[in-house]
């Protein structure tokens, strides 16, 4: 692959975890299939993640609404007490829940990615497998991988591959639990096409992951919208090896899951 596409899709995989994703082009052919199939097959994966992340970056954005939180959030702000963490000029953090290392270099076959302090590590997010805090690790990030981690103690939620926003407003939302600690994210939802959630037209839903007991708490639903689904499907998954999975539904009333 020529180095054009390469950094084409390492800036491509970047503006994933950025507040705005799109690619500009003045009177340029811009359209990922004219650059060759392998490069349409990774921007494909990269534009279907950025969609089905829509629950989480939904959350993350009524959040700085609400709670003058932040999207991209470098690491000063959630480790200021790691030094190392301190040091490092291109890792960040996407919301509370996703640590992004971009690929900064071409022909990039091993990288290292230093993994902030938390007492109870973080996982991969492409393997699911754990790894400590509070040091340096070797990655290899393929030409389709960012580096992505995500720390225990996180529930992130994710929705399914969509052409556009809401075309499968009805289909399951993924809550992927990642253990060992206790956990828990705020799931919010309104009508997506106008402001009338600035007149208290929006629901939220608290998730609580309880480590101790393996069990996830959805509890009862704050709020509502115009054609809100009063009736939602979620799979629970609990990432680990195996990953575990129920599937519920929730009907608005708090419901209890345990993944024991």
């Amino acid at each position: 692959m020529n180095a054009s596409c390469e950094r084409l899709l390492r800036w491509l995989e970047f503006s994933t975890f950025t507040p705005l994703m799109r690619v500009h082009g003045y009177q340029t052919d811009t359209e990922f299939w004219r650059f060759g199939p392998q490069v349409e097959s990774v921007a494909r994966k990269y534009l279907d993640m950025r969609y089905q992340m829509l629950p989480y970056l939904y959350s993350e954005a009524a959040a700085v609404t609400v709670k003058g939180s932040t999207l991209l959030r470098p690491l000063v702000m959630d480790f200021a007490s790691d030094p190392r963490a301190l040091q490092q000029n291109y890792e960040f953090m996407f919301g509370h829940e996703l640590l992004v290392a971009p690929v900064i270099a071409s022909s990039t076959s091993r990288m290292s990615v230093y993994l902030p302090k938390n007492p109870h590590g973080w996982f991969n997010f492409w393997t699911g497998e754990h790894v400590p805090g509070g040091g340096t690790l070797t990655t290899d990030p393929r030409l389709d991988r960012i580096p992505l981690f995500v720390p225990a103690g996180s529930i992130l939620p994710f929705g399914p591959k969509e052409q556009y926003v809401s075309e499968k407003r009805s289909n399951p939302i993924e809550l992927r639990i990642y253990p060992g600690a206790d956990a828990t994210f705020t799931l919010y939802e309104d009508e997506g096409t106008n402001y009338n959630y600035e007149h208290g037209a929006f629901s939220s839903i608290q998730l609580q992951w309880n480590e101790r007991y393996q069990e996830l708490v959805i509890d009862k639903r704050a709020g509502s919208y115009p054609g809100m689904a009063h009736e939602r499907e979620f799979s629970v998954q609990l990432i680990g090896s195996p990953t575990k999975t129920q599937v519920v539904v929730y009907q608005g009333r708090e419901l209890h899951v345990s993944l024991k």
